[in-house]
């Protein structure tokens, strides 16, 4: 295409095209809000699939503490109950927070191993010696019961058990349960 430098005139053919077409210059108006449109569009969805995806990190994390904190508790005790020969009189049963003491009989003699709650965690005591916490930090027990199942066939404990983790912005709380009979008791 050619212009008339001198006179600074355009051919007819090119005079039937947009002058922004011919001339190479910008975009208008309404082509820039159309753009910038799109691309808030386009933002706002890949904002939000982030936001979605560190939620769902956060809910699993939370999830993840409380099962492995409970699992590592409810092993730990139903560890302790199988070697036990019976439950100490001292022990509270039917209520939360429950008190489980045990008496066991092992190669360096009897001993008493007690479970117990202490401020938000799951606690162990072995005779008069260090309490020891199964708990997580990042976790909190907020129940804790202990009920004596007993039958001609030996002594059984069920234990009941909720946990709870999270932040401000995400607080789950899940219950456990388990069964455990005395070997020692039959």
């Amino acid at each position: 295409m050619k212009i008339n430098k001198k006179y600074r005139i355009l051919p007819r053919t090119v005079l039937k095209k947009s002058p922004r077409a011919v001339l190479g210059r910008g975009v208008t108006l309404l082509e820039t809000v159309i753009y910038a449109a799109i691309f808030v569009v386009l933002v706002l969805a890949v904002v939000n699939s982030l936001l979605a995806i560190v939620k769902s990190y956060g809910a699993v994390r939370v999830s993840r503490a409380i099962n492995i904190s409970a699992s590592a508790a409810m092993e730990r005790m139903a560890r302790e109950m199988r070697k036990a020969t019976g439950t100490d009189a001292a022990s509270v049963f039917g209520f939360s927070p429950g008190r489980l003491k045990l008496n066991t009989a092992g190669a360096g003699g009897a001993a008493v191993i007690e479970f117990f709650s202490d401020n938000g965690a799951l606690a162990v005591k072995e005779d008069s010696g260090a309490t020891e916490y199964l708990t997580a930090s990042s976790t909190e027990l907020t129940y804790l019961e202990f009920n004596k199942i007993t039958s001609p066939a030996g002594t059984a404990v069920k234990i009941k058990m909720t946990v709870r983790a999270g932040g401000a912005n995400m607080q789950r709380s899940e219950n456990f349960y388990n069964t455990i009979t005395l070997r020692g008791s039959y």
